[in-house]
């Protein structure tokens, strides 16, 4: 945001920085438990599909306490980070993606990220947030990526348990199998 209000006059029309500057007075987004009368299902219950697309940076389904908007320096990082190709949760999971990088897997994949202006400690002290943030999930990523289903397979719960489907009298019907 920060980045759009400061471009010249020619490069951007009134209108649109009257639209950043609106965007900058509302609230952060925060993440709020859904209801029971919701369908919606609670973060926990994200597949691990599901996790390793979510954004990485200022993302409410990740963070916890109370919400806030990125600083001027905090949103040049997370461009900077986001140049280097690390914008997700899978960018910063090491190879096989059951846990978090250690700084030298990440260097190794995203080399751009270590610049003369960011060095190692700096880089050192976000992926150790990251891997904070994402604690509450280190069981599900130590799970890995489900098998792929094959057909009359499906996956039916939060957890990601791969379910099948076998033959009960003239029509297929699911069972409660789990494979």
């Amino acid at each position: 945001m920060y980045a759009v209000l400061e471009l010249r006059d020619t490069q951007i029309t009134g209108e649109m920085r009257q639209a950043f500057k609106a965007l900058l007075r509302l609230p952060p987004q925060q993440y709020i438990a859904p209801g029971e009368d919701s369908d919606a299902q609670e973060r926990e219950s994200m597949t691990y599909e599901q996790l390793v697309e979510q954004p990485l940076f200022f993302n409410p389904q990740l963070a916890r306490g109370a919400p806030r908007r990125a600083t001027r320096e905090e949103e040049a990082e997370v461009l900077r980070w986001a140049r280097a190709g690390v914008t997700r949760v899978k960018h910063v999971l090491a190879a096989g993606g059951t846990r978090v990088a250690k700084l030298e897997e990440l260097l190794q994949a995203h080399p751009d990220l270590l610049t003369s202006q960011h060095p190692m400690g700096q880089l050192r002290l976000r992926l150790e947030g990251i891997a904070q943030e994402l604690n509450r999930w280190a069981a599900k990523l130590a799970k890995g990526l489900p098998a792929t289903l094959k057909k009359g397979e499906f996956r039916r719960d939060g957890e990601g348990a791969v379910w099948h489907v076998r033959p009960k009298g003239p029509r297929l019907s699911p069972c409660v199998c789990r494979r």
